[in-house]
């Protein structure tokens, strides 16, 4: 992963969520189909799979942008739980 989008992705992060950033951050780099799984599951979160679909035209970088940004929007608005969230990463 590049160090400037990381540096980047945790400059916009509440500090309480960095550790699972970098887990996320770690586990796209090591498994490429984890970021269909997130896509994916953000999309059942909002009702909208049709965004799933489109994230197969983004980039790998910025498909692993989004996933984090979208992650970090739903972890602080209360629309995604932090356990449920830490269980894709398992």
């Amino acid at each position: 992963m590049d160090e400037v989008l990381t540096s980047e992705l945790l400059a916009i992060t509440p500090a309480r969520y960095h550790s699972l950033v970098r887990k996320f951050l770690s586990k796209f780099e090591t498994d490429p189909e984890f970021i269909q799984k997130v896509s994916y599951y953000l999309a059942s979160k909002i009702g909208d799979h049709k965004l799933a679909e489109e994230f197969t035209q983004l980039s790998p970088e910025t498909k692993i942008e989004a996933c984090i940004e979208n992650i970090i929007i739903g972890l602080i608005s209360g629309a995604l739980q932090e356990k449920e969230v830490k269980k894709l990463i398992k």
